[in-house]
C-alpha cells in the first residue's frame, strides 16, 4: 500500500544552469565543482537503492501509482519536478487494481480508475523515465509477452501525461 512506501532517495541532481561565458570565467557556477558533486550524488543513489536490486524478496501488492502519486502530489520543499525517475517494474497489484485484472485491463480504463481515485501523478513539465521495466514476477524474470508489454507501456505513458508529463521513457530491466 502505498502509506507504507518508504523514500530511498531525495536529492536534487546537481549540475550548474546554463551560462554565457562571462559567467563562468566571473565565478558563476563551477562546472568542476557541480561534477564532483554529481559523482556523488551518482555514487549515493547506487547505495541506496543497491538492497531493492539484490533483494528476493516478494511484496503481496504493489501499489505503483498511488505511491508515485503520493509522493509527486507532496514534492519536497514544494518546488514542482523537472526530471522524475523511477526504478520499477511498473507492474500494478494495489487494492485499486490488482494484478489480475491490470495484465489484461485496457489502458484507457485504467487511466480512469486512477484519475477517479486522485491517484494521477503531479509531474507536470516533467520529463519521465522508468528503469526495470519489462520482466514478470515468475521465477526467472521472463519478459512480458508483447501484447500485455504494450497494454502498460501506453497505460504508464497516458497516465504520466494525464498528470502533465512531457515525455516517458522506459529503459530495460536493472541486472545483477
Amino acid at each position: 500500500h502505498y502509506t507504507g512506501s518508504e523514500r530511498l532517495a531525495n536529492e536534487c541532481k546537481p549540475g550548474c544552469p546554463p551560462q554565457g561565458a562571462l559567467e563562468s570565467i566571473a565565478g558563476g557556477c563551477s562546472a568542476m565543482i557541480a561534477q564532483a558533486d554529481l559523482r556523488n550524488f551518482k555514487a549515493e543513489l547506487a547505495e541506496s537503492i543497491r538492497p531493492l536490486a539484490t533483494t528476493n524478496e516478494e511484496a503481496k501488492s504493489s501499489d505503483i501509482a498511488g505511491t508515485i502519486a503520493q509522493w509527486t502530489q507532496s514534492p519536497p520543499a514544494g518546488k514542482p519536478f523537472n526530471q522524475v525517475y523511477i526504478f520499477s517494474d511498473m507492474l500494478e497489484n494495489s487494492q485499486a487494481i490488482p494484478w489480475a485484472k491490470f495484465k489484461t485491463m485496457e489502458p484507457a480504463e485504467a487511466v480512469e480508475k486512477m484519475k477517479s481515485l486522485s491517484r494521477l501523478p503531479a509531474v507536470d513539465g516533467a520529463t519521465v523515465r522508468i528503469v526495470g521495466f519489462g520482466r514478470l514476477h515468475d521465477p526467472g524474470r521472463p519478459p512480458l509477452a508483447a501484447d500485455m508489454d504494450a497494454r502498460i507501456r501506453t497505460f504508464w505513458s497516458d497516465l504520466f501525461k494525464a498528470g502533465g508529463a512531457t515525455s516517458v521513457t522506459f529503459e530495460g530491466a536493472i541486472r545483477n
